[in-house]
């Protein structure tokens, strides 16, 4: 049997990043799009069975929005934006007046966030964690770790050590291990593995070779 292909013509800019929803009985999709005519990015909450049914329009005044992830009733977004912000918390039921603004205290990080992940822990709480890639000059990855049961900008920079740059993906495994994919000329994929505490307390480094 076929896919089915559905298109779907867009009145806004293009999209740069979107967001699977899945609640009990419920399913969504958030889209953002690129900055438009009015100078903002916008997040729209739609049926992934009529995308032309839209729940909620949010409008955020960044340069770009760069990965979404929805995890425990909120939806966490990676932005490019002056600094000191990377990201926005945003509640999933509640979107337009429920927005906690996410920042880093180091000014010489300037990057953008290309890729976020969040991770349950039972010894150590929720966490989101936004990567930054290392792609500028005598800049190196970081990861910025949001914890969210603190609500505020609770923030531990992973140095990723000896130097990674030119990261482009995080994600985890069900133990909480995070790995990290670089976009190097010999790339490589990256795990970092934690304590009870919740410090990286060891990491493995693979070549990903293609043969």
């Amino acid at each position: 049997m076929s896919p089915t292909v559905l298109k779907y013509n867009f009145d806004l800019t293009e999209v740069s990043a979107i967001a699977i929803d899945i609640s009990t009985n419920q399913e969504y999709i958030w889209i953002a799009f690129k900055k438009n005519s009015l100078n903002y990015c916008e997040i729209r909450k739609v049926s992934p069975r009529d995308i032309n049914q839209v729940y909620f329009v949010v409008k955020l005044d960044v340069e770009e929005i760069t990965c979404m992830e929805v995890f425990e009733g909120r939806l966490f977004v990676g932005v490019e934006s002056n600094y000191p912000i990377i990201g926005y918390s945003i509640a999933k039921f509640n979107p337009l007046s429920d927005v906690k603004i996410i920042t880093i205290t180091n000014e010489n990080y300037h990057e953008k966030p290309v890729d976020l992940t969040c991770y349950h822990s039972s010894g150590y709480g929720d966490h989101c964690y936004f990567l930054l890639p290392g792609n500028n000059n005598n800049s190196k990855a970081l990861i910025i770790d949001y914890h969210k049961n603190l609500e505020d900008v609770s923030e531990i920079h992973y140095n990723l050590s000896p130097i990674v740059i030119d990261t482009n993906t995080i994600n985890h495994d069900v133990d909480g291990n995070l790995w990290i994919t670089t976009t190097e000329n010999e790339s490589r994929l990256i795990k970092l593995m934690f304590n009870g505490s919740g410090d990286v307390n060891s990491r493995e480094d693979k070549k990903l070779i293609i043969t």
